[in-house]
């Protein structure tokens, strides 16, 4: 089993023209730990093997497609911050040196929620470097087939900061300890190019940076000035800078306060 462990070096016994590489280290992504599947693939895309659980839910997309997985990967994501290590939904990751034609099914298998749109027919955001670059242009677009959100034979310890939590009582070791139950979400992307770079997401994402470009080019606006001003407010726990905007009719006298 080949395993890449994001928060410190690639893992690989050997690195060749077939070897996949992940990466998170950037802003908003949060891929902790990728495992490869044993095993070549040469069979058409089946769906993981479910746990029969009470509450068991499984809603397939009906883009089914019978195509031969290539390369197949369970992934696990880091926590929201300050979720007491409670909450995975959010997903932003990158793969990259994959041969065009290979067909890669992804097993996300950490996510928090009991239920998703996923079960409904949604896909997640995809963006592929080269095909906005060199094909017809398109950006961050949903794409993906065989796509299921199902429960897993998995729990993660929770704790009284997620009261909405529901655990089964079967996985609880001390009454003051509380389980809750994972899920899966799994898919497949066919690449469409070689040697490209592509990028899965849970939403088109919008980072911090974005919001400090946007603010920026506001700014600087000569005509926003009369009405609009920009302050600095503090640092974040994460020592972030933090800023306030204000729009008002006395742009020179109201300030925000700070405390």
């Amino acid at each position: 089993m080949r395993k890449y462990n994001i928060d410190g070096h690639i893992m690989i016994a050997k690195v060749d023209d077939n070897s996949v590489f992940f990466n998170s280290k950037f802003e908003t992504a949060n891929l902790s730990q990728v495992f490869r599947v044993p095993g070549e693939s040469s069979s058409p895309s089946k769906p993981l093997e479910k746990p029969e659980t009470p509450n068991s839910h499984s809603t397939k997309h009906q883009d089914q497609r019978n195509l031969t997985v290539t390369a197949e990967f369970n992934l696990y994501l880091q926590e929201d911050t300050n979720s007491d290590n409670s909450l995975t939904q959010w997903f932003y990751f990158s793969c990259f040196n994959i041969k065009k034609g290979t067909v890669m099914k992804l097993n996300m298998l950490n996510l928090m929620k009991d239920d998703s749109l996923y079960s409904q027919g949604m896909r997640p955001f995809v963006y592929s470097r080269r095909r906005h670059i060199e094909g017809d242009g398109v950006q961050w677009h949903r794409e993906g087939f065989n796509i299921d959100y199902f429960y897993n034979d998995k729990t993660i310890k929770t704790t009284s900061k997620t009261l909405d939590m529901e655990f089964d009582s079967r996985y609880v070791d001390n009454q003051k300890d509380k389980f809750k139950k994972t899920n899966t979400l799994t898919f497949c992307y066919e690449f469409k190019y070689d040697n490209d770079m592509v990028f899965f997401t849970h939403f088109a994402p919008y980072s911090y940076s974005d919001v400090f470009r946007y603010l920026c080019k506001l700014e600087v606006n000569p005509r926003l000035r009369e009405f609009m001003r920009i302050d600095y407010i503090c640092q974040s726990l994460g020592k972030v800078p933090m800023y306030g905007v204000t729009i008002t009719h006395d742009i020179e006298n109201d300030y925000l306060t700070q405390e």
